[in-house]
């Protein structure tokens, strides 16, 4: 199967991270490593965030093409256990008795709006998952590797003939709702773009 959107997502998706690695390109590693202020992160931590969210997104589109192929559909569920997040200043303990809560909020919410939210910063004060917490010690040229790399990645779990069934399964994320992969897909560059927010304040202050 072929799957045109899907294909427009990953190149959108492309575009958002050359803006990324343009950033990163103009920076020296003194200048990525530093943080403009104490509590806060530096570019090459937001970059590694990046990168290590990424990794995240693939593992959950990489079960939902295998459970395609088998010729399965139905919906593979992400608990708040499994991600440990939290919505601030809300304790990490909370997060799994609000899981109801948001799931319905998202169920009636248009994907749109949805998308709308993760690219716009300041909406929803969300902490990083434990699983993509940046490291802070990566030098910037392994950084811009890893992010061409990782993109590189993605866009070859989509490439060729896909799965009939991949539309109809879907990933319940207990904060971004239940999207299929073109979702995702759309999902990561708005919450890519939202970092570029990010870095472009902390530029603003180094």
């Amino acid at each position: 199967m072929h799957w045109p959107e899907l294909t427009a997502a990953i190149e959108e998706f492309r575009l958002v991270r050359g803006r990324t690695l343009g950033v990163a390109a103009r920076l020296s590693d003194e200048q990525a490593g530093r943080r403009a202020r104490s509590g806060t992160w530096s570019v090459a931590e937001v970059l590694d965030h990046l990168v290590r969210t990424e990794v995240v997104f693939r593992k959950y589109q990489q079960e939902a093409v295998k459970r395609a192929w088998a010729g399965a559909r139905g919906t593979i569920r992400i608990g708040f256990r499994e991600i440990d997040t939290r919505l601030r200043p809300l304790p990490r303990i909370w997060m799994p008795l609000l899981a109801p809560v948001l799931s319905g909020l998202n169920a009636v919410t248009p994907f749109g709006w949805r998308l709308a939210v993760m690219r716009k910063p300041g909406l929803v004060w969300a902490a990083a998952p434990k699983v993509a917490e940046p490291r802070s010690t990566r030098a910037l040229d392994e950084l811009k590797s890893d992010l061409t790399s990782e993109m590189q990645e993605t866009a070859a779990l989509f490439a060729g003939d896909l799965p009939e069934a991949l539309p109809w399964v879907r990933v319940a994320h207990p904060l971004y709702g239940s999207n299929n992969v073109l979702q995702m897909v759309r999902l990561m560059g708005a919450h890519e773009q939202r970092h570029q927010h990010q870095l472009g304040a902390i530029l603003k202050e180094l």
